[in-house]
């Protein structure tokens, strides 16, 4: 008999985590699964992706969200009754407790009992998971690489947690790190990487460079949402100092969108960089920039664990990475790619050192070979079966 899964994420919007999920979902054998997904704001972009097999449920929680006399009205209006309940719900739950959330087992038509059900988010994903879905094992999903939260929402996490089996991160980094805040069973915390499907990403990438062809023109590229902890302003300001110190043959691309851009975008006028800084935006596929760069650059000072750089390996082009949870996990400083400090001065010397170094096709056969024997769909797909037979 096949086991009844359900998934929980607020959307499928391009991400990290939005593309983690929809690479697991691509890949399950559904020979083994059924599987429903619940999505809590948005279809989003990926969602051609998912399997037909999946079965999809929305209900948008957006429309559940600001001034409660607005909300209520708005909705009486548009006779969304459930919208109105679930925001009724949520406020009961806020006074009296969060075991309030099992009345919104009716409100998201969620009356079936699952074998699985995972909340691939934590906050209200991984609520309605412990309070609302019925199901013989629990699953929460972290994916972030460090943690920012107030002694109030750590509490709030740990009465969460204790309704899950597991507590699953996709780092050894992050699994330390959720061990010495969270008061939750180390023996718990079950670490499950995301996986690199190499073959997809090498077709997506293609064989024809994005790139002008200009006869010595070094170019670097730089792929992530534009926030702050990404701290990609290092980028303008290592652009400046190779500019002043080293060289001026090069271009380097940041692809993404996010609440810097603005930002990032008046940096590079000020710092007079704009002839070799170019801010590309979102890309759907950013693969081809990644596969014919001579160079991919991460700045982030935290990742969980690192998809993009990941990503990059697999593609064969050299890495220069800052220093964070995640890849300090799979990296080799100096053997599959650098590690820098966490400022734009250590970047800076990374990005030089790789410039420089005589050994770049044996870095990035051994990043090829790490992606390959640690991240592949078959090891994922094999120790995800194995965590949901409990």
């Amino acid at each position: 008999m096949k086991k009844k899964l359900l998934f929980v994420n607020g959307h499928l919007n391009v991400g990290g985590v939005e593309k983690s999920l929809t690479d697991l979902l691509c890949h399950l054998d559904y020979s083994k699964y059924d599987v429903d997904l619940l999505l809590l704001e948005d279809k989003g972009d990926y969602i051609l992706q998912i399997p037909k097999q999946v079965n999809i449920l929305f209900f948008d929680t957006t429309k559940a969200y600001g001034a409660l006399l607005d909300v209520l009205m708005q909705n009486l209006c548009a006779l969304r009754w459930r919208i109105i309940a679930f925001r009724i719900i949520l406020l009961m739950a806020g006074k009296l407790g969060k075991k309030i959330n099992r009345l919104l087992r009716g409100v998201l038509a969620l009356n079936k009992d699952y074998d699985v059900a995972i909340a691939y988010r934590i906050g209200l994903c991984a609520e309605l998971v412990a309070y609302t879905i019925q199901a013989k094992c629990k699953l929460v999903w972290w994916h972030h690489g460090e943690i920012i939260a107030s002694a109030s929402t750590i509490a709030d996490y740990n009465k969460t947690w204790r309704h899950f089996n597991y507590l699953v991160s996709v780092s050894e980094g992050c699994k330390e790190m959720l061990a010495r805040t969270f008061d939750y069973p180390v023996d718990r915390i079950v670490v499950l990487p995301n996986m690199i499907d190499i073959a997809k990403i090498v077709d997506m990438a293609g064989k024809k460079t994005p790139y002008n062809s200009v006869e010595g023109k070094i170019n670097i590229v730089s792929v992530g949402r534009l926030y702050i902890e990404k701290h990609f302003e290092d980028v303008v300001f290592v652009s400046r100092r190779l500019l002043n110190e080293y060289m001026s043959n090069f271009h380097w691309y940041l692809i993404g969108d996010g609440d810097l851009y603005d930002n990032l975008s008046a940096q590079i006028e000020e710092q007079g960089v704009g002839e070799y800084v170019t801010l590309l935006g979102k890309k759907d596929n950013p693969y081809p920039w990644i596969k014919f760069a001579d160079l991919f650059v991460h700045p982030s000072y935290v990742e969980s664990q690192g998809l993009t750089i990941l990503e990059a390996m697999a593609l064969e082009t050299p890495c220069v990475v800052s220093r964070s949870v995640g890849p300090s996990g799979f990296m080799v400083d100096g053997e599959s790619g650098i590690m820098t400090d966490n400022s734009a001065d250590g970047l800076y010397k990374g990005v030089v050192k790789m410039l420089e170094t005589e050994e770049k096709g044996i870095i990035v056969q051994k990043a090829l070979q790490t992606v390959t024997e640690e991240f592949s769909i078959q090891t994922i797909i094999k120790a995800f079966d194995k965590l949901v037979c409990y």
